[in-house]
């Protein structure tokens, strides 16, 4: 009787170790995306700088500033 209880034990132990793993590897997931993310944002903000926008106050972009006159015929 005692060696069908640990059995039962063993195998109940055995099947939380298949949840952990797939609980740890999404964790890991949201961490690593997470770092991908933030590491991407920091190099477009230092890649862009605040005067390739303009301004509210002049809206209007001249073909000279548009890279490699893009549009241009």
């Amino acid at each position: 009787m005692a060696i069908f209880i640990l059995s039962i034990g063993i195998i109940s132990i055995a099947a939380l170790f298949p949840a952990g793993i797939l609980q740890q590897q999404r964790g890991t997931d949201d961490l690593i995306g997470a770092i991908v993310a933030d590491n991407a944002f920091s190099i477009i903000q230092a890649a862009v700088q605040p005067d390739d926008f303009g301004s509210f106050a002049d809206p209007v972009v001249t073909l000279s500033q548009v890279p490699n006159n893009v549009g241009a015929d």
